[in-house]
């Protein structure tokens, strides 16, 4: 749950040369000279310097956990010790919401504690000087299980991350960079819903984008996948449930993973209300309904192997509707707004 720096230090020594006859005077043996230089700045960190940190690849913990690790998906561990969260390809991709003020990178991860003890976090930047990473770990989680904690980064670069239990521990490293577009700066972009015809709702075009996913709605490279063919969802004999609208299971796929921040936002088109939104999420309306859902790295599934597209991504999601109707998913990145059109049947 994808860039070094380095400090130079120079030293020179100071050579007094007499150069007699071109009107340079001598220095005298009671004369001082001062001579300051200022410290190299440090490279700005990219992508690419991630490829010189050997990261540790998560997968999908032990079954068993599946239910009781945070970040179950994109985990590491060994038979006593396990973290989850950890982000897609062992690359830490924060964004501005993950940046506190002083600079520093804030992440939370989960752990599993197999043996018996109090978890101690520690870490330390492998390809640059840096100060050690800091780490909360609350209280009142008990002896053995789940223990969840905060993680403090104090800079960009390869870091190693320890955790230990008695005389158990498990470590796992992790490229650190600062990159992207705000949540709250997409969030900030105005709705903008595409025009519809009386009695004619414009849906966008499906299509099968994997042999191994359902066909998809979209154009790329963000595309949602709705369960309906044509995409009209048929709801059938299906009954209102949460805020008394019907649920819609969406899974949402993207096919570049440029797209580190993904802001979702659904319309009605043909109706002012009631609105619809999602089962979960940020931007909760007078009802409490979200109606935002953010996708970003840390949530998702990675796609790999087989016939799947490697470096493809996935989320699942619930999407609201309050009945038939026009709507339209807006998708907004760091790259621009994009509209996807859907119809509700019955």
């Amino acid at each position: 749950m994808a860039r070094r720096s380095s400090v130079g230090v120079v030293t020179g020594t100071l050579i007094a040369v007499a150069l007699a006859g071109c009107g340079v005077d001598q220095l005298s043996p009671t004369s001082t000279a001062v001579f300051t230089t200022s410290s190299p700045t440090p490279r700005q960190l990219t992508r690419a310097d991630a490829n010189q940190c050997a990261v540790t690849q998560p997968g999908s913990g032990p079954p068993e956990l599946r239910e009781s690790l945070f970040g179950w998906g994109s985990s590491y561990g060994n038979g006593d010790l396990w973290v989850g969260g950890l982000w897609p390809d062992g690359v830490i991709a924060a964004g501005p919401e993950f940046v506190e003020s002083d600079g520093s990178i804030g992440m939370k991860f989960g752990w599993w504690r197999i043996v018996t003890g109090d978890l101690t976090i520690t870490g330390r930047r492998l390809d640059a000087s840096a100060p050690p990473l800091r780490a909360d770990v609350p209280s009142g989680y008990g002896q053995t299980g789940f223990q969840a904690s905060g993680v403090i980064f104090p800079t960009e670069g390869c870091w190693e991350v320890t955790g230990e239990v008695g005389t158990t521990n498990l470590s796992f490293v992790t490229f650190v960079i600062k990159e992207g577009v705000a949540f709250a700066d997409l969030a900030g972009r105005p709705l903008e819903p595409p025009s519809i015809l009386i009695r004619a709702c414009p849906v966008g075009p499906v299509a099968g984008i994997d042999p191994l996913i359902a066909p998809a709605s979209g154009t790329g490279p963000i595309y949602a996948v709705l369960g309906a063919a044509d995409g009209r969802l048929d709801i059938g004999n299906a009954q209102p449930s949460l805020f008394g609208r019907y649920q819609m299971k969406t899974l949402w796929v993207a096919t570049d993973p440029v797209d580190e921040r993904i802001l979702l936002r659904v319309l009605r088109l043909d109706a002012l209300s009631p609105k619809p939104g999602f089962a979960t999420g940020q931007g909760l309306d007078a009802e409490g309904m979200p109606t935002q859902l953010r996708l970003g790295p840390e949530g998702s599934v990675r796609f790999g192997g087989g016939s799947m597209p490697e470096g493809w991504r996935a989320w699942s999601s619930g999407t609201l509707v309050p009945n038939v109707g026009c709507y339209a998913f807006q998708i907004d990145t760091a790259r621009g707004t994009q509209s996807l059109v859907f119809e509700v049947v019955e």
